[in-house]
């Protein structure tokens, strides 16, 4: 975004790509639309708002509505029991709805996506969903109805490795979820290292372990031990 604003509350919207500097200040605001309507009726709001909630997905936050944004978020992310006050989530509503009335606020439209990013979206949904499959590259081509290229160009674009490499760190860190989580571990049935990384599709011992250690540092065997040391704790 090229200023201090709100994005991804186009009223259609599904998904949206989001590329977000290391040092950016980002904070995540859900409100149910009933309640954003309603409050913007009662407050006798103009078209502005809707117009632009169904026509863009980039808007600037003017420097004092932005302060103010700030102070409130702020005030509801640090408060306790002592000091809340039920108004506060109303007055930040209108904050927000103010933000989407001022007239001289810049929009930006969501941007056409192009194919390589939603290669690399599809990419990631499916390895996510399929932790237990590992497929190559012409198997993924065919099963996300993706060319190789735009997977490839994609994934290098998005996630610094190539397609086979997120897949296996997704199953890796599935593993190593399972690892550290022994109720989850004992909810599957799932009994040691080996047992585990067969549940992930992973056929060779050996080779699992090779590639857990260069990813975490540690054999899997340490990541469970560390695990049932804090459960016997």
């Amino acid at each position: 975004m090229p200023w201090p604003g709100l994005m991804g509350y186009k009223r259609t919207l599904s998904d949206f790509d989001l590329s977000v500097p290391a040092q950016a200040t980002l904070a995540t605001l859900v409100i149910g639309k009933e309640a954003l309507l309603e409050r913007h009726a009662q407050h006798g709001g103009g078209p502005l708002m809707l117009k632009r909630w169904e026509g863009t997905n980039q808007l600037e936050v003017q420097v004092e509505l932005r302060r103010r944004l700030q102070q409130q978020l702020n005030d509801l992310v640090e408060r306790d029991q002592d000091t809340w006050k039920p108004e506060e989530p109303d007055q930040l509503i209108d904050t927000v709805i103010g933000c989407f009335e001022a007239q001289n606020s810049q929009t930006m439209h969501i941007a056409t996506r192009e194919d390589r990013h939603q290669a690399a979206i599809e990419l990631l949904h499916w390895c996510a969903n399929n932790t237990s499959k590992s497929l190559s590259m012409n198997a993924l081509s065919a099963e996300l109805n993706q060319s190789r290229t735009s997977l490839f160009k994609g994934a290098r674009k998005h996630f610094a490795c190539t397609p086979l490499e997120l897949q296996r760190s997704i199953r890796m860190d599935r593993i190593g979820q399972l690892l550290l989580n022994p109720s989850r571990r004992r909810e599957l049935g799932l009994n040691g290292v080996g047992a585990i990384a067969s549940a992930v599709g992973f056929t060779s011992r050996s080779h699992f372990a090779r590639r857990y250690q260069q990813q975490y540092g540690e054999p899997p065997q340490a990541t469970l031990n560390r695990s049932r040391d804090a459960t016997d704790t």
